[in-house]
């Protein structure tokens, strides 16, 4: 053993001593980029001086000016000379020095290799790059940006495709990504849209019910409610409440329903809608409507500004307005600070009071101003036709006029055009047809805008009893509402059709034509200065000038009063008809007997067997036997009923009865009948108001 170290030792020492030139001509040759040498050299020594030679080896890899660039060895070779160093070797670490390896150089060698690397992955830009990059340097100070760089780069490739498996194996692939958040939200919207792919109403269904927990969920919910109601129509609507009861749209479909059905906060229209939707879920509130709509509201003014009371004399809305409006299909048109709105029953501002003007309610809508524009609201405000038109008319049809760069069109209560903006004038619709005009000539449209009548006409009216009277060169005919003429233009003027027979003036002559246009009753008797469209038959006679006296004929043209008189005034009972004969009023029967005597300065027709007269300038009221219900004492009377009748005593109007009662005296500059119930009477510049049918006052401020 002794002697096997004896020969041992000394060979250790000249193995060393190779090594160490091996060490030395390695650095020696790097020197001079002989690396084909060095790289020999170190490779010979990496097993007596491992450090020093794997640290020449990390010093070749890592140069990109020779054929032995690598950067994975460089790393590879570098670590081991970290791992290798001989810090407990002073001599060894002495001779190192020499050629400038130390644990600091090493180190520095690493973190070159580390950057070097990082760079070539950013020039890359790749996945795998930044993986191999994370993988093969996990102490570099660049990782944590390798990461976020390999993130970011895998998550823009996945938004690329964007599909939801490319999502979902992102989120399963980089579970600390920032991105996560994001892919998650992309996934649901992707995986929502893979699934109901389709477009089809079950699909949408199938997914709220599939995934309860999916963010699309109430979107898939929408998507039912909309494809269930195309058209929004109280049908569709009605029906997708009762398939789809929990479905989180019915609330809304609910009000669609109602402001669809309630055109307007009437009685009898929420009546109908309760009636036809018992399962209406707010009756509560339907029922508080009810009661508020069948409540009458009268406007009040109090100290300058105006309000409502109700039928029970309570004020309802408080008066905070400078002018109101009565209630008009459950809402009124109020003004305050120069502007206008409309406010509900319970005093609530549902149109907001910002208008520079504003009609009232038709049929669910109205016109209101805006910078001197006009568009519509509908009864919760929302403008549903918008502020552009210069004028715009009323819906008391499906369409309605609208003027626009000063040409008139029409359109539908959505605002769309129905009929083209192309004429210079034009009307509202009624009964589906309007008036329209170019050039000063006019015609008749229906709501296809198809001309019923041609615009051709320099006179045209709108359809009134079934006819439209026209004019061309100065003479007139009637029109039916198919576009027909059928009396043509031969007549200097024409009525309307009453009983079947048309009053027609030719020259100065006055007869009657069938509804063919043929002549009924000749043209005998003299024009005079009525309104020809209110000279008709009634209960089959009508009052006629001949010789300048008035006769009564029949259809058939037969004189039943003969023509003695100077006026016939209106009648419903043959046996009654007042008749002007030198200058007083009496009545005859149908038989031209006289009835009650000629003695009054005006006489009216009998309405419940009473009639109102004027005898010596005032005012009375007689029975069917011409006795006096009320003396001839007052300057002006209007019967109610066979009760009640206002009277002018003076300059003042009262209420009385035919008892002899004053139940209002006579006070009151005006009074207005607003319905057979109510009475409006103003005195001293103040409003009051009086209910007849109980006999007591509503509102009465002295």
């Amino acid at each position: 053993m002794k002697r096997w170290l004896v020969f041992a030792l000394p060979l250790l020492i000249l193995c060393l001593s190779f090594s160490k030139g091996r060490v030395r001509k390695g650095f020696e040759a790097l020197s001079v980029y002989n690396y084909f040498e060095a790289k020999s050299q170190f490779e010979r020594g990496l097993k007596k001086w491992p450090g020093a030679s794997a640290y020449g080896l990390s010093i070749i890899f890592g140069r990109n000016d020779n054929p032995f660039h690598n950067l994975d060895s460089a790393l590879h070779y570098a670590e081991m000379a970290r791992e290798m160093f001989p810090a407990d070797d002073p001599k060894r670490v002495e001779f190192m020095l020499l050629y400038g390896v130390t644990d600091s150089s090493i180190q520095s060698q690493i973190l070159y290799i580390d950057s070097f690397a990082f760079v070539r992955s950013k020039e890359l830009h790749t996945v795998t790059a930044y993986q191999r990059f994370i993988d093969k340097h996990p102490d570099a100070l660049q990782w944590e940006e390798a990461i976020q760089l390999r993130n970011q780069l895998a998550f823009d490739q996945v938004k690329i495709n964007h599909t939801h498996e490319g999502y979902l194996a992102f989120i399963e692939q980089y579970p600390d990504a920032r991105q996560i958040p994001e892919a998650r939200a992309l996934y649901e919207e992707t995986f929502y849209t893979y699934m109901t792919r389709d477009g089809k109403l079950g699909s949408f269904l199938a997914f709220s019910e599939s995934y309860p927990h999916s963010p699309y969920r109430r979107a898939a919910l929408d998507k039912v409610y909309e494809l269930s109601t195309p058209d929004k129509t109280p049908a569709e609507l009605h029906q997708f409440i009762r398939s789809f009861p929990d479905n989180p749209n019915v609330p809304e479909a609910w009000q669609l329903i109602y402001n669809k059905e309630v055109r307007s906060l009437t009685a009898e229209t929420l009546a109908s809608f309760t009636l036809k939707y018992p399962d209406y879920p707010r009756m509560d509130e339907l029922k508080e409507k009810f009661n508020l709509a069948v409540t009458r509201f009268f406007p009040i003014e109090i100290r300058g500004l105006w309000g409502f009371v109700n039928e029970k004399g309570k004020v309802a809305v408080p008066a905070i307005y400078d002018w109101v409006e009565p209630f008009n299909e459950g809402l009124a048109l109020v003004g305050k600070g120069g502007k206008m709105g409309f406010i509900d029953k319970s005093g609530n501002v549902v149109v907001p009071i910002r208008y520079e003007s504003a009609e009232l309610f038709l049929g669910g809508l109205a016109v209101v101003e805006k910078e001197d524009l006009y568009g519509a609201v509908n009864r919760q405000g929302a403008v549903v036709i918008p502020f552009k038109y210069d004028e715009l008319g009323d819906f008391t049809d499906k369409l309605t006029y609208a003027v626009l760069d000063e040409k008139v069109g029409y359109i539908d209560k959505k605002g769309k055009t129905i009929v083209p903006f192309q004429y210079d004038f034009g009307t509202s619709f009624r009964d589906g047809f309007a008036k329209v005009g170019v050039d000063d000539l006019y015609g008749i449209i229906n709501i296809r805008g198809e001309e019923v009548i041609p615009i051709r006409h320099t006179y045209i009216e709108e359809f009134e009893r079934g006819v439209t009277r026209a004019r061309e060169q100065d003479l007139y005919g009637l029109y039916d509402q198919k576009g027909k003429l059928f009396i043509p233009f031969e007549y200097d003027n024409i009525g309307l059709p009453y009983q079947s027979l048309i009053a027609a003036v030719r020259g100065q002559k006055l007869g009657f034509l069938n509804d063919t246009g043929a002549v009924a009753i000749d043209f005998v008797y003299q024009a005079d200065g009525r309104n020809i469209k209110e000279v008709g038959f009634q209960y089959g006679y009508v009052s006629v000038l001949l010789k300048g006296k008035y006769c009564l004929i029949d259809a058939r043209g037969n004189r039943i009063l003969p023509a003695n008189y100077d006026a016939i005034g209106d009648w419903n009972n043959p046996r009654w008809i007042p008749v002007l004969k030198q200058r007083n009023w009496g009545y005859v029967n149908i038989d031209n007997k006289t009835v009650i005597p000629f003695r009054y300065e005006f006489a009216s027709a009998f309405k419940d067997h009473m009639a109102v007269v004027k005898f010596k300038q005032n005012y009375g009221v007689i029975d069917t036997t011409g006795a006096y219900v009320v003396e001839p004492t007052f300057r002006l009377i209007d019967v109610f009923d066979t009760v009640l009748y206002a009277a002018k005593s003076e300059d003042y109007w009262g209420l009385l009865t035919f008892a002899g009662d004053t139940l209002i005296t006579f006070e009151h500059d005006k009074y207005q009948r607003i319905d057979d119930d109510i009475l409006r009477l103003e005195s001293n510049g103040k409003t009051h108001y009086y209910n007849l049918s109980r006999r007591q006052w509503i509102w009465r401020k002295d």
